[in-house]
């Protein structure tokens, strides 16, 4: 019964893996609305409404309400938003992007909303036909309402700006000021050829609409859109072109055209040629900005005006947009607000960091006070037992004559302990000329060179040194962040913190200058330390602390490895591909809890090639 059970339920599963990408958006969408992957590429993670653990994204695998979606440098996936009642919605996610679905509904219509927090997507929306429908992107500061149009949307975590650029179609913006009692908003219609930029000040949502700047535009667009967006250039220029018609059906009838940027014949022949150009114009800044690879962007072009059979994209293109001096200064007021945002957001990140540095010094210089007072309760315990087992084997006369002596003692040196122990003084510190310093080096690699055979399982090792830190600059604790390019190569968490004796990454920490407690059973420990893995923004990043809790500072003269980091290789090329890894930041503070300064940083990065043998 168990055997033909097992059979029965092995059969379904082979039938529903034989299912078509139709059929399974047909099982799915008699139920609920859901997403369906059409294409994969590079590093996309799942995680599930639920869950809690996330695992890699496949091609035409299903996403409900609730999904959450996570893209690595490079990695991308586009989806059709499948429904019974509605045409498909595409939706392309790029890289380094975290997007979550919120809402997919059918109910008394086709409903559907996607949170951006990171990254970039590409939005196609057919579904929307009537009042009841509703397709919706919500950023940190803004919710997009759209109706049959096609856009770009991204949300720079680090500076918290969003942008949304219209592409065709109108897109209806509106932005909310999350922290303001009143709920104030802003409306805002955004046609082809247009950018807003959006953000949240302390006192106000923020807004600027401009006519796209398309060389700053491209600089932050991922090439998977790039590419998507170029796949659907047929369809744009179809809808700019009834979008135009009907601008200049209503200034005929001698009506003012809603929402649009013409409002004269003049205004509507420069709005569409700008509309005709905008795509050509964008290719020939991607290619000025090598966002792929020599000729590649131009084979797909030409590719695309093959199978389309005229010339919609025109690499030749010499005219640019034609703006007005009007857009033009909006143009500029837009940019001029981008970059005080920007700086506005490094200084508080600055602010941050300081607080954090201050923290840290604190908390070392807490402990250490914490453990001097412990440290002088136990002397003081031991002391006194040693002096009670001494007089224990002395006579009464030689007991008598030591309390006087020691009482002697006290009042000469002003001690009122009722202890008398005498201490070596120190000598002088010897005179340390060098320079703190950090520096970062691949451990066996010549010139940072890699080639897969030069080392087992594809792992190079990042070597974190010191030297020059003495004398007053000896450290007590130690904190630093480390960032890098996982283009290449990913930390690898698993080898780092492997459980053995002979874990080379735990013996470097163990004998190093801390003599780290890293759970090998070292029995002289007097550090603990702590290693991190995050993302800040879309750049992963390495925070490593530690902290002495006993015996003296550490004192580094000569260069000495802290802590040594294994890095998977995971994009050997055939030609040279450098990654950088750098230290962002490092703070270090001595037995008293004071930062050191003056540490040289110039050996703080270090650019890795990876070739093919």
């Amino acid at each position: 019964m168990k055997a033909s059970r097992g059979l029965l339920v092995m059969l379904c599963i082979i039938l529903f893996a034989a299912m078509s990408l139709a059929d399974v958006r047909d099982v799915f969408a008699r139920e609920k609305r859901v997403a369906v992957a059409t294409a994969v590429q590079g590093t996309v993670q799942v995680l599930k409404s639920g869950g809690s653990k996330p695992f890699k994204a496949f091609k035409n695998m299903s996403l409900n309400e609730g999904d959450q979606i996570t893209t690595g440098k490079n990695g991308s996936i586009k989806l059709e938003l499948s429904s019974s009642k509605a045409d498909q919605d595409q939706v392309t996610i790029g890289e380094n992007s975290q997007v979550t679905f919120t809402k997919l509904k059918e109910d008394k219509g086709a409903k559907a909303k996607m949170n951006i927090w990171a990254g970039s997507l590409w939005v196609k929306v057919k579904s929307v036909s009537n009042a009841s429908d509703k397709f919706e992107v919500e950023t940190p500061t803004s919710i997009m309402g759209v109706r049959g149009t096609q856009f770009y949307v991204s949300v720079d975590p680090v500076t918290e700006i969003s942008r949304l650029a219209g592409f065709a179609g109108v897109v209806e913006s509106t932005v909310e000021h999350k922290t303001s009692k009143q709920g104030e908003e802003k409306r805002q219609f955004i046609n082809p050829t247009e950018l807003l930029v959006s953000y949240s000040d302390q006192k106000s949502a923020v807004t600027y609409a401009a006519i796209n700047k398309l060389d700053d535009f491209v600089q932050q667009m991922s090439p998977a859109l790039l590419q998507q967006l170029l796949q659907d250039a047929k369809s744009i220029q179809d809808e700019q072109q009834q979008l135009v018609d009907r601008w200049q059906k209503e200034l005929k009838a001698g009506k003012q055209p809603e929402h649009a940027l013409a409002s004269t014949d003049e205004e509507l022949r420069i709005a569409a040629a700008n509309m005709k150009k905008l795509l050509s114009l964008l290719v020939q800044e991607a290619v000025k900005q090598e966002k792929f690879k020599p000729g590649e962007l131009e084979s797909i072009v030409a590719k695309i005006n093959r199978e389309l059979g005229e010339t919609i994209i025109d690499l030749d293109l010499t005219e640019g947009l034609q703006l007005t001096k009007r857009q033009l200064e909006a143009q500029e007021r837009q940019q001029r607000a981008v970059r005080e945002q920007t700086e506005r957001r490094s200084k508080e990140e600055e602010g941050r960091k300081k607080e954090r540095d201050q923290a840290l010094a604190d908390r070392l210089l807490a402990e250490k006070q914490q453990r001097d007072q412990v440290n002088r309760q136990t002397q003081g315990e031991q002391r006194k037992q040693a002096e009670e087992r001494y007089k224990e084997q002395l006579s009464p006369q030689e007991r008598a004559q030591f309390e006087r002596d020691k009482k002697a003692r006290e009042q000469e040196s002003g001690s009122g302990s009722g202890v008398w122990i005498p201490y070596p003084v120190p000598g002088p510190k010897p005179n340390q000329a060098n320079t703190p310093a950090v520096n970062l080096a691949f451990d066996g690699l010549a010139n940072n060179e890699f080639t897969p055979e030069q080392a087992s399982g594809s792992i190079v090792n990042l070597n974190v040194s010191l030297h020059g830190f003495t004398a007053a600059s000896s450290i007590y604790g130690l904190q630093l962040e480390l960032e890098y390019d996982q283009s290449l190569a990913l930390f690898d968490t698993t080898l780092y913190q492997a459980v053995s004796d002979t874990n080379p990454y735990r013996m470097v920490r163990s004998s190093g200058p801390f003599k780290v407690d890293a759970g090998s059973g070292l029995s002289q420990a007097e550090s603990v330390d702590q290693l991190d893995h995050y993302y800040s923004g879309t750049a992963p990043r390495l925070l490593y602390s530690v902290t002495k809790f006993t015996g003296t500072a550490a004192a580094i003269g000569e260069e000495q490895t802290v802590i040594r980091l294994p890095f998977k290789i995971t994009a050997p090329g055939s030609a040279a591909q450098p990654a950088v890894f750098k230290i962002i930041a490092i703070t270090a503070v001595d037995a008293a809890g004071n930062v050191i300064g003056g540490i040289d940083m110039s050996g703080s990065s270090a650019a890795l090639t990876v070739k093919r043998p």
